[in-house]
C-alpha cells in the first residue's frame, strides 16, 4: 500500500552500525545499515575529508546500500568519513567515522632500523665457504711460485747455452787468427823483411 503524502513521506533516518574495513595505503571501505527511508526511495552519500585540514578528498554516492569503497587517498593520514542518507524530501543527519590509511613501508622500516639488532652469527655454511676460499687462495699461490721458479730456471739454461756458444766462437776465431799469423810468418821467412812485418801485424792483432 502506498503511503499518504505528508504522513510517511519525509526525509530518511540516519544510517547506523557503521564500520571501517580493508584499510590500505590509499583506500578503505565503509559499511553501514540503512535506516527508515521516509516512505520514499533513498540513496546514500559518503564525504571524506582530511582530519587536520578538512580538505575534501572524496564524494561517493551509492544508490542501493550504504556501502562505499574510497580510493586515491594519501598514505598514513587520518580522515573523517561522513555518511548521509537522502531522498526527494531531504537529507538525514550525517554519521561521522574516523578512518586512517596505512603508512608507507619506508616509515615502518625506519622504525625497525632504530631497534637494536641481534649480534652477527657465524653459521656453519659460512665456515665452509671461508675454508673453500682459503684453500683456493693457497693453491693459486703455490702455482704462481712454481711457475716463477720454472721461468727463472729456463732463463738460466738459456743464458748458459748462449755463453758456451760465444766461447766456442771466440776459440775458433782465436785459432783462425793464429793460423793466419803462422802462415804469414813462414811466408816472411822466405821473403825476408816482409816476414818481419807480418809477425808484427800478427802480434798487434793478438793484442
Amino acid at each position: 500500500m502506498k503511503a499518504k503524502a505528508g504522513v510517511f513521506d519525509g526525509h530518511p533516518d540516519p544510517v547506523h552500525n557503521c564500520s571501517v574495513s580493508n584499510a590500505s595505503l590509499h583506500s578503505f571501505a565503509v559499511r553501514c545499515a540503512e535506516g527508515f527511508n521516509g516512505g520514499l526511495p533513498q540513496a546514500f552519500l559518503l564525504e571524506v575529508k582530511e582530519a587536520e585540514s578538512q580538505r575534501l578528498r572524496a564524494n561517493v554516492t551509492s544508490l542501493r546500500a550504504p556501502r562505499f569503497e574510497v580510493a586515491g587517498l594519501e598514505p598514513g593520514l587520518s580522515y573523517h568519513a561522513t555518511v548521509i542518507a537522502f531522498n526527494q524530501k531531504g537529507r538525514s543527519d550525517g554519521v561521522v567515522l574516523t578512518a586512517s590509511t596505512v603508512r608507507l613501508p619506508e616509515r615502518q622500516l625506519t622504525v625497525e632500523k632504530e631497534r637494536p639488532r641481534p649480534g652477527f652469527r657465524f653459521t656453519p655454511m659460512m665456515s665452509v665457504l671461508v675454508g673453500v676460499v682459503s684453500a683456493l687462495f693457497i693453491v693459486a699461490l703455490v702455482v704462481s711460485v712454481v711457475l716463477r721458479f720454472q721461468c727463472s730456471g729456463r732463463g738460466r739454461e738459456a743464458g748458459g747455452g748462449r755463453g758456451q756458444e760465444e766461447g766456442h766462437r771466440g776459440a775458433e776465431e782465436e785459432e783462425r787468427r793464429r793460423g793466419q799469423c803462422g802462415g804469414q810468418g813462414e811466408l816472411g821467412a822466405h821473403r825476408g823483411t816482409s816476414g818481419q812485418s807480418g809477425r808484427r801485424s800478427c802480434r798487434w792483432s793478438e793484442h
